[in-house]
């Protein structure tokens, strides 16, 4: 129980923490120029 239990906070902070970081990725990317937005999409697309 405790592991099943364990494993589920885990990748629910995982998720959190991981949507967090792409909210201050796209943050960054929106201060920094265009074309540092449009390489980032172009890998986005690629992988």
């Amino acid at each position: 129980r405790s592991r099943s239990r364990r494993s589920r906070t885990r990748s629910r902070s995982r998720s959190r923490s991981r949507s967090r970081l792409v909210i201050i990725q796209l943050g960054l990317l929106l201060i920094r120029d265009d074309h540092t937005i449009f390489r980032v999409l172009m890998l986005l697309q690629i992988n």
